[in-house]
């Protein structure tokens, strides 16, 4: 499988280790725009750099790109691949906007390439664990959920994330995690509200708060919580149902538990599970999707809906009140 790699930020980097390492997989170009760091790529990795996503296209043989790029990039480059033939892996959020997102998959069907999106969370053992435990009816019917996820307030040489223009902001750059477990796991939002704070702390240091309430279509309530204030990653959620509620704490020992009512036996899931790192198998399962082996799990048209709901909460904090989701055709 011959890849080649758009973008050389922080996610961008840690693909390209990855794809290094995997046996099956030939890294055929990185675009970097910048010299200095193009030349330690090259060293790094011992792999070729272009400066523009045209001369990488024009002169290597590539079977999928991956665009570890900004959000407000994605659309323009998609459209440059696509027209190329080339199946597309992207980072998620899959644009700024839902039309943009919209449009992105609308274009990937015209050219009919592939479009796997990089919602990395759906990897992550103990969110997968939990999302097959709901599929099977462990906690029954689902009733309330909580959600929390927390990161320091982006550094200054990752500024653009916090400008809404470029990211979507904290409920988009963010939130969109939540979002897109939540609409594959229990389905579609119908209802949603938020509030949005902004405000410098004691050291006069930027920091973000959110709090978003979703009800979905089949009456399950969701609760998000989302900050950039923190001093360490954390996150966290509470899924609870008429027969029980599975909880994760990233902090704790044993952080992922299944309890169910009528005394039934608590089950702690291990700390091993932990250890497989979610974006070598995202990576892993992206390129099986591409030789045929298997189907994405992760459908473009969640992502769009993710994006969705994380505007409708940006409405909801500027307005102050409740936004309605329009419903997806049948």
């Amino acid at each position: 499988m011959k890849i080649a790699l758009i973008g050389a930020g922080k996610i961008g980097k840690r693909h390209l280790k990855i794809w290094t390492e995997m046996t099956d997989v030939e890294i055929v170009g990185v675009v970097v725009r910048q010299e200095e760091k193009a030349q330690k790529i090259e060293q790094t990795y011992q792999v070729k750099t272009y400066r523009t996503i045209a001369e990488l296209l024009q002169t290597e043989e590539i079977d999928a790109v991956d665009i570890c790029t900004p959000p407000y990039t994605h659309l323009e480059i998609v459209q440059e691949v696509a027209k190329a033939k080339k199946h597309i892996m992207i980072s998620k959020p899959l644009a700024v906007t839902q039309k943009e997102a919209e449009e992105i998959i609308q274009i990937c069907k015209q050219y009919e390439v592939q479009l796997l999106v990089g919602h990395t969370l759906r990897f992550f053992p103990e969110y997968e664990n939990a999302k097959a435990k709901i599929e099977n009816e462990a906690i029954g019917r689902p009733g309330v959920v909580r959600m929390s996820r927390g990161v320091p307030y982006p550094s200054r040489d990752h500024e653009w994330y916090t400008d809404k223009r470029l990211s979507g902001g904290l409920f988009v750059d963010l939130g969109v995690h939540e979002f897109e477990w939540i609409t594959a796991t229990f389905g579609q939002a119908e209802r949603v509200m938020a509030r949005h704070i902004k405000r410098v702390d004691q050291a006069k240091n930027p920091i973000e708060y959110g709090l978003v309430m979703i009800r979905l279509v089949d009456g399950t309530v969701v609760h998000v919580e989302l900050s950039w204030a923190e001093t360490k990653y954390r996150a966290s959620f509470e899924l609870t149902g008429n027969k029980g509620m599975i909880s994760y704490d990233h902090d704790e020992a044993n952080p992922v538990a299944l309890d169910l009512h009528h005394g039934e036996e608590e089950v702690d899931l291990p700390k091993s599970m932990l250890r497989d790192d979610p974006y070598v198998r995202q990576l892993t399962h992206f390129v099986d999707c591409l030789n045929g082996k298997t189907s994405s799990i992760i459908s473009p048209y969640h992502a769009v809906a993710a994006i969705q709901i994380a505007e409708a909460a940006c409405k909801s904090a500027e307005e102050g009140r409740p936004i309605l989701i329009q419903k997806e055709e049948a």
